[in-house]
């Protein structure tokens, strides 16, 4: 599509291999233009995932007299929440690609200013009025009364801001996934923002005032934006370098995308996000109850996509990866056994485990992003994934444990995806010489449940000895992630077979 005034972006190519003459390429133009509009971008991105993320606290807590605030009504909130952003994403990859990049940005525009329409947010109580609704499909029906729209218009800020930068500028960033970071920041401030400011100090009807006038600023941004990539600003050189620096944007992995590789990202964002909802309702059920506990888990979570896009590198080292390993075990021993107290220690082990578990599998995925022109298909798996865990907590695990079984099985899962380090690479050995050793360690363990009990050991005595030295014995397979994964399913099985079983 050709704006007025506009340079085609199919200009036959000149002697400086971007497609500009030699008066525009020798033009001199202030570095700090270049940083505002990278500034623009980023505070853009910013304030749409804030946005995003004062909006599910808020709605809520517009929700508490009608449905309660049990963990099945945080948890169904979440996976709407979710299910936005995978259709968010999903409109950002295929309106893309059916319509053009300039297209689809002023679609983007028309969609923002629609979303004023239904605002500002407010919840109407008959959804749960009618006795023919279940909680849960009450809780879902209300969200997309309530926010539907403008959410998922919301949804596509991140991946459409990344794809405007990276096509939209004569000569493109690089890396334009610095934006992710900024996003995820946002992310991190607005729920952070919420139960500090928010909810002290204003009403609800004020908190969606403000949130009505928090989207108007947004949309201002947002048409900034569009205006730059559809009319740039000539001989204008945007390079994301200047803001992530070199190191993080010369990781960027080219070739083809294939089935195998698109799984890998499902896979690698479906376990942190079966993994927050687990310890969200392990730590919030069995450990402790707190007010606002449910938001440590959340931000840890938003922490690692920060950390692992701003510098991907840093996930990925050994110092990283093997306290990772040692404390997934430690959590997962702590559910095994069934311990909870004291709280000062299991707690944090759990915290801990969760957030270097996630800080591992997103450094993964920003290890692996694609060249900038496949980002858009890149969040579409990353929101599956995401989606796929929220469905397995919130729908399926209920229905088949009576237990937070989920739990332990997206850590045992985690294990079967954590990098080798060192000598641990698992190269093209023999498999059988990782199934082996887990085999022998379930043997070991029923053999110690079988003394305890002919022994009659007290049972917190038959637990350090049924669990403390198949503990040690499984630290030392985490360098071989499919040892690992099989060492910790034999001690949980182990723990189905002992005097207190898991359940």
């Amino acid at each position: 599509m050709q704006f007025p005034g506009s340079r085609s972006r199919d200009t036959e190519v000149t002697s400086d291999g971007h497609g500009l003459p030699d008066w525009l390429t020798q033009a001199r133009f202030p570095a700090q233009l270049q940083g505002l509009i990278l500034g623009l971008y980023a505070s853009t991105a910013f304030l749409n995932a804030a946005l995003l993320f004062i909006i599910e606290p808020m709605v809520a807590k517009m929700m508490l007299p009608f449905a309660g605030g049990s963990p099945a009504v945080w948890n169904t909130t979440v996976l709407f929440f979710q299910l936005c952003l995978l259709l968010g994403y999903l409109y950002a990859h295929f309106a893309g690609t059916w319509l053009g990049t300039s297209r689809h940005a002023l679609l983007h525009l028309i969609l923002l200013l629609a979303g004023v329409l239904c605002l500002p947010v407010a919840i109407d109580a008959d959804w749960f009025a009618a006795r023919t609704m279940g909680p849960g499909v009450a809780v879902f029906s209300a969200l997309v009364d309530a926010i539907g729209f403008p959410f998922l218009a919301l949804s596509a800020g991140a991946p459409l801001l990344q794809k405007w930068l990276a096509e939209g500028s004569h000569r493109p960033a690089r890396d334009p996934y610095f934006i992710y970071a900024a996003s995820n920041l946002g992310s991190i401030v607005g729920l952070m923002a919420y139960p500090l400011f928010f909810e002290r100090h204003l009403t609800l009807a004020q908190q969606a005032d403000f949130w009505l006038l928090a989207y108007l600023a947004l949309l201002l941004g947002s048409a900034a934006c569009i205006l730059l990539f559809v009319q740039p600003l000539s001989g204008v050189s945007i390079h994301a370098g200047a803001f992530v620096g070199n190191a993080a944007r010369s990781v960027l992995k080219t070739g083809p995308i294939h089935a195998t590789r698109r799984l890998r990202w499902v896979c690698w964002s479906f376990v942190p996000s079966s993994l927050l909802l687990g310890v969200t309702s392990y730590i919030t059920g069995d450990i402790a109850t707190a007010p606002l506990l449910w938001t440590i888990p959340l931000a840890l979570y938003l922490v690692t996509y920060v950390l692992a896009f701003a510098r991907p590198n840093w996930a990925m080292h050994a110092f990283v990866v093997r306290r990772q390993g040692f404390l997934l075990l430690a959590s997962a021993l702590t559910v095994f056994v069934q311990a909870t107290h004291p709280v000062i220690l299991i707690l944090p082990i759990h915290l801990s485990a969760f957030f270097f578990t996630a800080w591992v599998c997103h450094g993964q995925l920003a290890k692996d992003r694609p060249e900038p022109s496949r980002l858009t298909e890149f969040y579409v798996c990353i929101s599956v994934g995401g989606v796929l865990g929220g469905l397995f907590n919130t729908i399926v695990a209920p229905h088949l444990f009576s237990s937070i079984f989920e739990y332990p099985l997206a850590m045992i899962a985690a294990a079967f995806l954590r990098p080798t380090i060192g000598h641990g690479s698992e190269g093209n050995e023999n498999r059988w010489s990782d199934c082996l050793p887990p085999v022998a360690l379930f043997a070991a363990m029923l053999v110690l449940i079988s003394v305890a009990a002919a022994a009659r050991i007290p049972p917190r005595n038959a637990h350090l000895l049924t669990f403390a030295i198949p503990g040690v014995v499984c630290l030392f397979f985490a360098y071989r992630p499919v040892r690992f994964g099989l060492g910790l399913v034999a001690v949980l099985l182990g723990s189905l077979v002992a005097p207190q079983p898991l359940g």
